[in-house]
């Protein structure tokens, strides 16, 4: 052999390892991209199976009608005050506790409706059962019964929070995103003892509160203390949106008291930045699916059917007609 044909195959051999190498590099990319799109679907299946879960408990306002239950014990306070009273003095008294009755009942209505207008925007629980959400948030009361463990009293730290949770069979259940915050003049070690961790981070947080206590601090002025009781479920999640469907439409807000009653069903539409894709300065905002699917997110959506919603009213023809259907 000559040094000539040494060389030659010298340098075959070199160009074979190098093609083997650029072949197991390039498979193990190809791996890895795989790897990471499977779990972030698992991740995306995860949060979406845990918020239908919430959506299929939720509890079914009770639009209990109480005016015939009123005039039976009007009829009963009637004719017990005949037998002592002339008729004349009835006459008056019925009025008046009819005119009384009225009042209240319009008041009532109207201070609950307020209520529950200021409340839904602000994620505390409204005085009546139900599903209040908005495109970009969603709160709906959950009946669900407590875990044994939940019955255990824990120890913590009247510093770190004011509002404690309770066992209760009627929980409010809030999803919705936070921007992370970045405080330069706090340690690390501090932070993470004082369990503000969940506070400071960004992404999709859920918050998980008895109903009850969620309204007293609500009633106590601490509204800021709710957003402090949500646990980060996902800092991967950019963008959050809820649809709402009657029956008909699908509509971007729902509030239970005024459509009394609970959607036909819920549309749950998650975005998930990819773990290696490009970083850009906006991770979070309020995007719509389109922006981020241009923008190379992955995007996850999932249809919930509510089992307590009761079923829509049939149309007639001129209603459909009128719709143009």
């Amino acid at each position: 052999m000559t040094l000539l044909e040494l060389m030659l195959a010298l340098s075959l051999s070199a160009l074979i390892f190098v093609a083997i190498g650029m072949a197991m590099d390039l498979n193990v990319r190809a791996m890895d991209v795989r790897q990471g799109n499977v779990e972030e679907a698992q991740l995306a299946r995860a949060i979406l199976k845990r918020i239908s879960d919430d959506l299929r408990g939720a509890v079914r306002p009770s639009n209990v009608d109480t005016e015939e239950a009123e005039q039976t014990a009007g009829g009963v306070l009637g004719s017990e005050e005949s037998s002592e009273s002339p008729s004349s003095e009835i006459g008056d008294s019925t009025d008046i506790a009819s005119s009384d009755t009225s009042t209240g009942d319009a008041v009532t209505e109207d201070g609950a409706t307020e209520v529950v207008t200021e409340d839904a925007s602000t994620l505390v629980p409204p005085p009546q059962l139900g599903v209040y959400g908005t495109q970009y948030q969603l709160q709906v009361d959950v009946s669900r019964l407590p875990r044994p463990d939940e019955y255990n009293p824990v120890m913590s730290s009247t510093q770190d929070f004011q509002v404690f949770d309770i066992p209760s069979d009627i929980k409010s259940v809030a999803y919705y995103l936070q921007s992370p915050q970045i405080l330069d003049d706090v340690d690390a070690d501090t932070i993470r003892f004082s369990r503000q961790e969940d506070q400071l981070a960004g992404g999709l947080v859920r918050r998980e509160l008895d109903r009850s206590m969620a309204r007293y601090a609500a009633e106590m002025g601490d509204t800021t203390i709710l957003g402090m009781t949500g646990e980060v479920l996902a800092p991967e999640v950019t963008s959050l949106e809820f649809q709402y469907f009657d029956g008909l439409t699908w509509l971007t807000a729902w509030d239970s008291a005024s459509m009394q009653g609970l959607p036909q069903a819920v549309r749950v539409i998650l975005t998930i930045r990819p773990a290696r894709g490009p970083a850009r300065a906006d991770s979070f905002g309020l995007t719509n699916a389109a922006t981020a699917i241009a923008e190379g997110d992955l995007v996850y959506s999932l249809v919930v059917r509510l089992p307590l919603a009761e079923p829509p009213e049939t149309m007639g023809d001129s209603a459909m007609e009128a719709m143009g259907l």
